[in-house]
């Protein structure tokens, strides 16, 4: 599985690691890996968020799935207020993007324009198993953005 690393901040100065931030990666879909042989549940997974508030996360690549619909991630951050409760949620339901079978920075993965329903990430370009026409490839070895035809 590809590791997806990136860090949290907020817009302010203040620091979130204080706040205890929960980084989740929520599947779009339930599916199949046929490389290992196992149905997949869409339960969402947890990022490890280290007190510098970088984070790193295993996720199932999204070309491996084989599923009714196309698999993506969506992101969603929770925090704790002053008396330790969970209330603030912070919802990227804008932000959706694929993995494919390589490690990425989050920022590689979901800078890349949404023109489409689906935006593949794809050192060197080359077309994902899995995708459509209309899909774009986003190489960030070159910075391109190719349409699939």
């Amino acid at each position: 599985m590809p590791t997806i690393t990136g860090s949290l901040a907020t817009f302010g100065t203040t620091q979130l690691a204080a706040l205890s931030p929960e980084l989740w990666f929520i599947p779009s879909t339930g599916g199949y890996t046929a490389s290992d042989g196992k149905l997949r549940v869409s339960k969402p997974v947890k990022a490890v968020v280290a007190p510098d508030q970088t984070f790193s996360v295993y996720l199932v690549h999204t070309t491996a799935v084989r599923s009714a619909t196309p698999m993506y991630y969506t992101i969603e951050v929770r925090w704790l207020d002053t008396a330790g409760n969970y209330i603030s949620i912070e919802h990227f339901p804008g932000l959706s993007f694929r993995v494919t079978s390589v490690d990425a920075v989050i920022t590689d993965l979901i800078d890349a324009p949404i023109l489409s329903d689906h935006v593949w990430i794809s050192p060197g370009g080359a077309e994902p198993q899995g995708s459509v026409s209309g899909d774009l490839i986003f190489d960030p070895t070159t910075n391109d953005l190719l349409r699939i035809n």
